[in-house]
């Protein structure tokens, strides 16, 4: 059994042989998102909570339904859970996907006990304004962290370059640029997030070159035992995926081919999930700057977008007071000096935004369950955008993440749409900038496992060569 359906199941002994043999003390279910502190606290196993905060387990760690472990024990009857987590520095007001924080959860369950304790400590309802925790003394390189109510946190997330998608060393060459020659204000604190970069030479690259710029850096790990804990590739995928390729151009995206997508994208989902880790890694950012920082802001950026002086600009005198979300449109370029272009034709489409969060105002974050691909940040566009904008270009990505089961609510927020951001040039010859990549990211997640895997099935043949000339032509 995994070491988290030992922690649901209580097993006190076997968990702590488990910690014994290496296995991570925050690894993942890949059901759900779960550790094994959010699993055990769901059933209220008090010993082996203590065990695993021992054992440094991540308090505030989220599952996919952003759920911590204090959320998992609120609508409980263990009191004594709660208060352990709550003493070992859990926040008391994070929600989850539904919008509440463990306060809610406690009154929804008639836990009235817990939800007098919660209330003591300082707990509210996201319906009150969000209220934060004295943040933690740890920080990133013990960097000196931004203390002001107007500063803006700015989280690049760097992730494994995707083969066909990006160049061999895109994810490196973008962020020299970026650090070459993007202009910083003097009230915005940057900061790189690693995200489970699997490639120790790459990795170590990054850390360096951020190092010699004086820039802070957060890694979230990759874990060898975690992904390889994920078992193989299944046969299935490879033959679901020749039958995509060898459908006609145009029909490759319509109804009939669903079944197709969902097959792959629930055989690749928990590789996906682990690897990719695009809105775990978005939302571990979110909380991170919650916790350590003070700044009003936080914007979410991909790790190639890059801000002109202008565009900063524009962004700070655009500013709503009331606005829980910032989308900022992000301008398609083929080549980074176009930057520098007196031309701005080169960059007339936009595409889908980044995404600012204020500290207090901003509830609703990323759903956790939506892979890399199947609209991961289209899907929060939807939720705070009511779906009142259907003229942009996430609205197009509606049916993406419904193949996975996922449709959350709307939920009634402001937001505006503000200046623009550059995504820098990806690096790789097949890259489409006039349709969509969608063949080449399926291709491009398939192999990087399979090099993590040691198999080399996706380069043999023409299925590779299919790949590439078919997303020239998908929409």
């Amino acid at each position: 059994m995994h070491i988290v359906d030992l922690a649901r199941a209580g097993e006190l002994s076997l968990v702590e042989q488990a910690l014994h043999k290496g296995e991570g003390v925050n690894s993942r279910c890949f059901r759900n998102g779960s550790t094994p502190l959010i699993a055990a606290a769901a059933q209220g196993h008090l010993p082996l909570v203590k065990l695993l905060l021992d054992a440094n387990a991540d308090v505030n760690a989220i599952n996919h339904d952003l759920a911590t472990a204090l959320i998992a024990a609120s609508p409980t009857d263990h009191k004594d859970v709660v208060q352990l987590l709550v003493e070992s520095d859990a926040q008391l007001n994070l929600v989850n996907v539904t919008g509440n924080a463990a306060f809610d959860e406690a009154c929804n369950a008639h836990q009235d006990g817990v939800a007098r304790y919660l209330h003591a400590q300082g707990a509210t309802s996201p319906s009150r304004q969000w209220t934060v925790l004295p943040t933690s003394s740890e920080s990133p390189r013990s960097c000196s962290l931004p203390r002001s109510s107007t500063a803006v946190a700015v989280c690049r997330i760097l992730g494994n370059d995707l083969p066909f998608l990006h160049s061999d060393a895109q994810t490196e060459t973008n962020t020299r640029f970026i650090l070459e020659h993007a202009e910083i204000p003097g009230n915005v604190f940057q900061l790189f997030f690693l995200n489970r970069i699997a490639n120790p030479i790459k990795l170590a690259n990054l850390k360096s070159l951020l190092d010699r710029h004086g820039q802070h850096w957060v890694e979230i790990p990759f874990c060898a035992s975690d992904f390889e804990s994920l078992g193989k590739l299944d046969d299935g995928l490879f033959a679901a995926f020749d039958d995509l390729l060898a459908a006609p151009i145009a029909n490759r995206y319509c109804r009939s081919m669903n079944s197709l997508w969902r097959q792959l994208a629930f055989g690749l989902l928990p590789f996906n999930l682990y690897l990719v880790n695009n809105n775990g890694a978005r939302n571990f950012a979110i909380q991170w700057c919650r916790r350590h920082t003070s700044c009003e802001w936080i914007f979410i950026l991909d790790g190639n977008c890059f801000f002109s002086s202008v565009q900063w600009s524009e962004l700070f005198h655009g500013m709503n007071s009331e606005a829980a979300y910032i989308l900022v449109p992000m301008l398609l370029i083929e080549k980074n000096d176009q930057i520098y272009s007196k031309s701005n034709s080169f960059a007339q489409r936009a595409v889908e935004p980044q995404v600012a969060f204020h500290r207090h105002r901003a509830h609703t974050h990323f759903h956790e369950g939506i892979p890399y691909g199947f609209g991961p940040k289209a899907e929060l566009l939807q939720v705070i955008t009511d779906r009142k904008c259907n003229d942009q270009i996430w609205s197009r990505y509606d049916s993406h993440h419904r193949i996975m089961g996922i449709q959350r609510p709307a939920v009634q927020v402001g937001f505006e749409i503000l200046s623009s951001v550059y995504r820098l040039a990806p690096g790789a010859a097949a890259y489409d900038f006039d349709c969509g990549n969608d063949i080449l990211r399926l291709a491009g997640r398939i192999d990087l496992v399979q090099d993590l895997q040691g198999i080399d099935r996706l380069r043999s043949g023409a299925r590779f060569a299919s790949a590439c000339a078919g997303s020239r032509s998908s929409a």
